[in-house]
This record gives C-alpha cells, sequence and structure tokens, in this order.
C-alpha cells in the first residue's frame, strides 16, 4: 500500500525504497533502533539481551531476546532483505536452543547485558528487574517461566514460501509472528511503517479461538501447581524446599550408615526416586538442561559408608502430603503457612 502526503486536497505518494537502499543497516541501524524502542514492534515485553550477551560462539546469534508479561521467551530475528530468506528455520533452531533456559540463567544473561549498557549488573538486580516486569512476587512463580516461547520475524518483506511455512507452523501450535518494516524517502528522511502482516489483525481473533483448547489446557495445568508454603522451625519453605530441609536435619542429626536408611525412615509411597546419588543427579542436569536435585555443596547427604546423596525436586502435591505426615510421626512440627 502507498504512503502519501497530503497538502490540501492534492495528494503526493512517497517513494518506497527497500532498507538496503535507504542505508539502513540490519545490526547497526535496526537492531538498535529497537533495542532502545522495542514497543514499536512489540507492545508488552522487556530486552533481556541482544546477539552480544547471550552466545559467544558467533555463528549462534539471537538479534533481540525478550520476555512477556506471561513470562515466556520471545525471541526476535531480524532481516533486512526483502524476502526474509530463512529467517523462520534460524529462530525455530534458536527457540530449541533456548529451549532449557532456566530462570537463573536468564538472569545472568539480562545482567551481562546490562553491564554492556554500563547500567547495575548483577544477576540478584536483574531478577528484580524481570520479577517486577512480570509481576512476580514469590519463588513459586518460577514454574511458569518459558513454558510457551513466542517468535517473532522482523523484514523489509517476506516471500510466499515463507509465510506459507509460518501459517503451517502456527496452525501446529507454535506462535510466530511476523512483522515488516516498509521504507520511504521523504526528502532527506527514511520513514519506516510497520505492518504486522502474520497473524493478520484482523482474523487474530479468529485464530485464537482456534488455538483455545490448547490454551485452555495449558491453563488448567497452571492452576493444577500447588503453591502451598508451609511453616517449620520459624522459616517459610515451598514443598520441594521442605522436603530437602527436613531430610537433611535428619540425616544430620542420626548419621544413617547407608541410603536404605534414609528411604526405610522416609517411606513415602509414590516418590522412590525422592533420593539419588550425586553421580546420578549431575548426569539428569546434563541431560535435561536444568537441575532435579538438590546437589550444592551445603545440601549434599552424606552417609556412613562415605557415599553422597541428593534430595530431589520433584515433589507432587501427593508426595509431599504423605511426606509431611511421616514427618511429623518423626517428631517434626510443621505447619501451612498462611
Amino acid at each position: 500500500m502507498a504512503l502519501f502526503e497530503i497538502e490540501g486536497t492534492r495528494l503526493s505518494a512517497i517513494r518506497e525504497v527497500s532498507l538496503s537502499g535507504a542505508g539502513v543497516k540490519e545490526r547497526e541501524h535496526i537492531q538498535q533502533a529497537l533495542v532502545d524502542n522495542i514497543g514499536a514492534v512489540l507492545d508488552g515485553v522487556l530486552v533481556i539481551c541482544d546477539e552480544q550477551n547471550l552466545w559467544q560462539d558467533a555463528n549462534r546469534r539471537v538479534d533481540l531476546l525478550c520476555i512477556d508479561k506471561k513470562a515466556n521467551l520471545v525471541i526476535v530475528e531480524l532481516k533486512r532483505d526483502e524476502t526474509g530468506a530463512f529467517a523462520d528455520l534460524q529462530a525455530i533452531r534458536y527457540a530449541a536452543m533456548l529451549s532449557t533456559m532456566t530462570f537463573s540463567e536468564l538472569c545472568e544473561v539480562h545482567a551481562r547485558y546490562n553491564q554492556s549498557k554500563g547500567r547495575e549488573a548483577n544477576a540478584e538486580s536483574a531478577s528484580e528487574e524481570i520479577r517486577d516486569f512480570l509481576g512476580w512476587s514469590d519463588e513459586g512463580e518460577e514454574e511458569d517461566f518459558n513454558s510457551d516461547p513466542r517468535i517473532v520475524l522482523v523484514s523489509g518483506n517476506f516471500s510466499k514460501e515463507l509465510t506459507n511455512s509460518v501459517l503451517w507452523l502456527n496452525s501446529r501450535g507454535l506462535d510466530i509472528t511476523c512483522i515488516r518494516m516498509v521504507s520511504y524517502a521523504n526528502g532527506a528522511q527514511t520513514l519506516v511503517d510497520v505492518q504486522r502482516v502474520i497473524p493478520v489483525p484482523e482474523v487474530e481473533d479468529y485464530q485464537v479461538k482456534l488455538r483455545r483448547r490448547e490454551e485452555e489446557k495449558a491453563e488448567a495445568r497452571r492452576y493444577k501447581r500447588d503453591y502451598t508454603r508451609y511453616l517449620w522451625r520459624g522459616k517459610i519453605y515451598w514443598k520441594n524446599q521442605l522436603a530437602h530441609a527436613i531430610i537433611y536435619d535428619w540425616v544430620s542429626s542420626n548419621h544413617p550408615e547407608e541410603v536404605a536408611d534414609i528411604r526405610s525412615a522416609f517411606p513415602v509411597t509414590n516418590a522412590p526416586y525422592m533420593i539419588e546419588t550425586l553421580d546420578h543427579a549431575e548426569k539428569m542436569e546434563l541431560r535435561d538442561g536444568r537441575p532435579r536435585h538438590y546437589k550444592e555443596d551445603h545440601e549434599i547427604l552424606r552417609t556412613g559408608d562415605g557415599n553422597q546423596y541428593c534430595v530431589s525436586r520433584g515433589w507432587t502435591i501427593e508426595t509431599i502430603s504423605e511426606f509431611i505426615n511421616i514427618a511429623k510421626n518423626l517428631g517434626y512440627e510443621i505447619e501451612t503457612a498462611s
């Protein structure tokens, strides 16, 4: 669609030019402009980092990494050319690589980004900034992080092959947005018109309805999560923290000779893997890309036979309820925190 300048009753067409023809560079101009004005293409997101602060490998770069209000990562891939060639494949590859990112890793990345911008830079301040943006107050809300990553492609234009691919991928559950930046030469000025191509605004409500069933299932899973907190010896714990703290206390007080003694003391029916060897816990973290057990040096259980064990972080509502009853029978006074 053409862009016109109106003077009285006279319309004058403003000449459309390519971004490259206007002297606009992908990284130096577009990327930096969006870092400082991300709202031009996306509402309700926080820039976490640019390509310089995520991976050191120059062959793997996410132009911009953001997070939205639902705690989903948003991968922004920029292309100056007129087709957006291969942007979809690149972005999907990056999304797969970032799918195992933890919230603590995100905070470390954002801290490096803040440092590069001359701002306060440590993981604690980065975590506070991100939590404020998300409106989080409790530790347990981290369970909602990165559950449904989004992809945003920004280009001077998109080929038919690419838009067909994106529509097909979206129909199968992905969330990909295509945004076109059309540039115009108006004398010495370069004007940019930002247009959302996919999803088309006029049919977005319809497309949302087609995905409603899966969204409702996801919401149902979310609300089934347990955010109960527990009071023990004057301190508040989440369920996973409580299980570790009590088992660690019992081991420290009773000095069991082997792990069978611990499992015998806490015979939780549906948690056969609540305690694993340190070696197995490290292998699981390497496999999954995130810690599944309490395995810091000060958290490890040590038995009389010289072995080291770790308590699981994967307690459910059912297993923690049974565990608390067992712990109370052992003399531990546990209350539900208000």
